[in-house]
């Protein structure tokens, strides 16, 4: 669909409570919307991480595998860092380096494009609690039907939607999906969906696991 929203915008959304709270740790949500960020990349083909590290499409490759404008934006920047560093890192090394603040980034992000607003609401009816909801229930609605349509064989997943079944799966957010499967069947069928990518995406969302496993454990 040519209105639909970044990979990294649609795990942002799933990833929340209708209040706009977070459903798991938000360090390791960080950690998956940088990998989303690098698999927004990969998709438009303008980076490959087939042989371990990530690396820059160069205009003189030729070819189109660039398609549309990349301008000033998130994922401008990101593509001038990696090519800046060159084919030096792994996903994971991307990751790492992104994640600290990128809650925040993705966030800003989405507010400044119209997906996400800010809304003010009491904890215990006293301390002021600003959290960040869509602007409009059908960017949720969108991203979660056409997942349960993937998951449940209606429809052949698409690029995107594989790989962000990846993500729900390396994170656990398969509850989000709001299905009545079991949740051990429902994964085994997320893993499955993402299993048959590229090898670029099965290498950023290795490197997403990787990440969250480090980081939940350096929360204790």
């Amino acid at each position: 669909m040519d209105d639909r929203l970044p990979v990294r915008d649609e795990l942002f959304l799933l990833s929340h409570e209708e209040s706009g709270k977070p459903l798991i740790h938000v360090p390791s949500l960080s950690a998956g919307l940088a990998g989303a960020l690098l698999i927004d990349l990969a998709l438009r083909g303008l980076i490959d991480g087939t042989h371990g590290r990530i690396g820059a499409w160069q205009r003189e490759q030729g070819g189109d595998r660039a398609p549309g404008i990349i301008g000033e934006g998130m994922e401008g920047q990101a593509l001038a860092e990696i090519r800046t560093v060159g084919s030096s890192r792994t996903a994971y090394d991307w990751i790492m380096t992104w994640h600290p603040g990128f809650y925040d980034r993705v966030c800003a992000e989405m507010v400044t494009v119209g997906v996400l607003m800010a809304k003010t609401s009491r904890k215990f009816g006293l301390v002021p609690v600003t959290r960040h909801v869509p602007t409009q229930d059908v960017f949720v609605t969108r991203a979660r039907g056409a997942l349960r349509r993937t998951v449940t064989g209606v429809v052949q997943p698409d690029a995107g939607y594989a790989a962000l079944c990846g993500l729900l799966f390396v994170l656990q957010l398969e509850g989000s999906l709001h299905l009545s499967t079991g949740s051990a069947d429902l994964r085994k069928q997320l893993f499955a969906i993402a299993d048959r990518h590229t090898p670029t995406i099965r290498e950023i969302l290795s490197a997403v696991d990787k990440a969250v496993g480090e980081l939940a454990t350096a929360a204790f």
